[in-house]
């Protein structure tokens, strides 16, 4: 803090003038100018000022901001963490409190992710609340309790971000300001909640999408006239064999696609941009017929033939080449632009086929990942 200290001193020091004598310049400036000061603090460290002096003492409580690690709580962590969630909530006026974020550790495997629930609740229905994200740091499929939410009217919601979350079903939904949301190893309740949680979302512009192994969802519709991001990324991939989904995507806006190691029985794009921007990472190693794997690669690929930018990793290229005998590449006749990685023991082949299917292509970049092999 001294340092912090120090360095705004200076930044407002008047050229010629000793700035810095000890004096404790940042205390003399005003309340509101303190507590944005303190917003860029974790929670834990806002509270730690109130030692400075009786200037700072109570500061940190009118900060619209909480920002909580449950390791920073002594034990029981989960019974101390909620119990001052809700104290801190009894405490200020509803409408108060702007950001939300908690990160849940269960390292110890002893935690109760159950009693945060009513609080949760409690912070999410608050007018006022743009930014709420709740995350855990335990690898989903050690995880042993879950942490439930039940979603409702956010009026002024912006970014909501949910980790290892199980969604409880919802009767209305509304999230008129929502622009980000990022949803990991995440659980809905019915399809039908997955898709009115996005299309309830009439501004939404960047969604990123990973849905947890015990997931009921089976047809994901992703319909948004807004939405100009959108990554979607597959379960833990040991879980993925029964985990497949037919995706829908109607994003007339969408400028930038990711599939990132997804299974899938099919994709289909019903609109996108001319000028959308396509990553893809897809994986199918756990399919268990090969029919079915060569169908689903080439309409996939097929849904991107008019595309002008793509980025292809090693993993999709194993694939096309592997299939391609059978089920050759669609023509992708409008692509300018394209990124490939390749392994340094594969066959060149690969790339020619590569090549092949894009006619127009003016820009190539294609990095080569070196694979060492040791004498044994």
């Amino acid at each position: 803090m001294v340092n912090l200290m120090r360095k705004f001193a200076k930044s407002i020091g008047r050229p010629g003038t000793e700035i810095w004598r000890g004096e404790d310049m940042i205390s003399t400036l005003p309340d509101h100018l303190l507590c944005h000061i303190l917003i860029f603090l974790s929670t834990d460290e806002s509270v730690l000022t109130s030692v400075l002096s009786s200037r700072w003492r109570n500061l940190w409580k009118w900060v619209p901001r909480l920002d909580l690690n449950t390791s920073d709580f002594p034990y029981p962590n989960d019974v101390t963490c909620a119990a001052f969630i809700d104290k801190f909530l009894n405490l200020y006026n509803e409408s108060y409190l702007r950001e939300f974020k908690l990160r849940i550790d269960q390292a110890n495997f002893r935690s109760n992710v159950s009693l945060y629930e009513p609080c949760l609740g409690v912070v999410i229905k608050k007018p006022n609340v743009r930014h709420f994200q709740v995350e855990s740091d335990l690898l989903e499929h050690w995880c042993t309790s879950e942490i439930r939410l039940t979603l409702s009217a956010c009026q002024a919601l912006v970014c909501l971000k949910l980790h290892l979350v199980w969604l409880n079903d919802f009767e209305s939904l509304s999230l008129p300001c929502l622009k980000i949301m990022y949803l990991e190893d995440v659980v809905f309740p019915s399809d039908a909640a997955a898709e009115t949680l996005i299309s309830c979302s009439p501004v939404l512009e960047d969604l990123k999408l990973s849905l947890h192994r015990d997931d009921v969802v089976v047809v994901l519709r992703v319909y948004s006239q807004s939405l100009k991001s959108f990554t979607l990324k597959r379960a833990v991939p040991v879980y993925a064999i029964n985990g497949a989904h037919t995706v829908l995507v109607d994003t007339p806006r969408l400028v930038y696609m990711s599939l990132i190691d997804y299974q899938f029985k099919s994709f289909k794009i019903i609109s996108m941009s001319d000028y959308v921007k396509v990553d893809l990472d897809v994986d199918f190693e756990l399919m268990r017929d090969e029919l079915s794997e060569r169908n689903i690669v080439y309409d996939l690929l097929n849904n991107f033939s008019g595309v002008r930018d793509m980025t292809i990793s090693w993993t999709t290229l194993k694939f096309i080449h592997r299939f391609h005998d059978m089920n050759p590449l669609p023509k992708f006749r409008d692509l300018t632009r394209l990124r490939a990685t390749m392994s340094s023991d594969a066959s060149l082949e690969v790339l020619r086929i590569v090549l092949e299917s894009y006619p127009k292509l003016k820009h190539f970049h294609f990095t080569l990942v070196m694979i060492c092999k040791f004498l044994t």
